[in-house]
């Protein structure tokens, strides 16, 4: 018999009930986020009630484990953003990214490295690095920035991936690279719901916008495939020539048209399943493959444990 259980510790504060827990990963948003309910007021271990929108505070260390019987998984670590009461306490949470939203000096980088200007953004913080991909720039402009806006940029005008992995460590890397572990998911045995939908190469019309980016920040693009198909945005560094370019981009082109399923399903908390997981996907009635995972929203609440997976490309 599965008991569903969870731990969830806000400040000093720790509940292993609640009405409900809601938390979003993913590798195409900036900060992760957890919305917690619970009552508005708690018995603690003193035998007294205490009103907890007094207590919890914004800026408060949160950690969630959620799981069945004695066996929980650590789910989301970060702070309270704020708290909003209706007819119980609904506390919204931030990732670790919370802790960079301090400014920096300004800081001109020249002849550095990505993880030279990601440690600077996380500097005086506890966020540990994971293995970061070698990437050079001439160049680096931090100003009026804090550590959030250094990230997004490195996002927005690179084209890499950022997020904190399950072990809470940060990533930041060209997009779809990450590898978290595996899972497998049958659609006729341990999946309760799917909106995935099987598309055939040949019913997929892109068209692939690739910039490279220069040391010097300037920009090579090219765009292939059907003009007025679905738009993907992808980034190469230090190719200097459009012939080599457009082959690159073709390369990547064929890696995206492909037999295969597209959207989310939803299926109980176990398996484990993570943001840059690969996913293997079984349909006996159609086909199998394995997908990159890039977003996970996991549910907990009085009808059950939820995680609704969403498939990125396959691999």
């Amino acid at each position: 018999m599965y008991l569903m259980k969870c731990e969830i510790s806000i400040g000093k504060y720790s509940f292993t009930q609640c009405k409900s827990v809601k938390i979003e990963h993913s590798t195409e948003m900036l900060i992760d986020t957890a919305i917690i309910e619970l009552p508005l007021q708690a018995f603690v271990l003193n035998k007294s009630y205490i009103d907890l929108n007094k207590e919890i505070k914004r800026g408060n260390k949160v950690e969630i484990k959620l799981g069945y019987n004695n066996e929980l998984n650590p789910e989301f670590v970060g702070f309270v953003k704020k708290t909003v009461v209706k007819d119980f306490l609904q506390i919204e949470c931030e990732d670790l990214m919370y802790s960079l939203a301090v400014r920096l000096d300004n800081k001109v980088f020249v002849n550095t490295n990505l993880k030279e200007v990601v440690n600077y953004a996380i500097a005086d913080t506890e966020i540990v690095l994971d293995n970061l991909p070698d990437i050079e720039f001439d160049k680096f402009t931090v100003y009026n920035n804090n550590g959030i806006d250094v990230i997004s940029n490195l996002e927005n005008d690179y084209g890499l991936e950022a997020f904190f992995t399950s072990q809470n460590k940060l990533f930041v890397g060209l997009a779809n690279t990450y590898s978290s572990g595996s899972a497998v998911y049958d659609l006729q045995r341990n999946v309760i719901a799917n909106n995935l939908v099987y598309m055939r190469a040949g019913d997929r019309e892109l068209n692939i916008k690739a910039i490279s980016i220069q040391k010097d920040n300037s920009r090579l693009e090219v765009d292939i495939g059907d003009k007025e198909g679905e738009q993907r945005t992808l980034y190469f560094s230090n190719i200097k020539d459009k012939k080599t370019l457009t082959e690159f981009a073709e390369a990547e082109l064929r890696k995206l048209i492909y037999n295969g399923f597209e959207g989310d399903f939803t299926a109980f908390l176990r398996p484990i399943l993570q943001t840059g997981m690969t996913c293997k996907i079984i349909d006996n009635k159609i086909d199998k493959g394995n997908y990159y995972v890039s977003k996970v929203t996991t549910t907990f609440n009085s009808s059950g444990g939820r995680r609704t997976g969403t498939l990125g490309v396959k691999l």
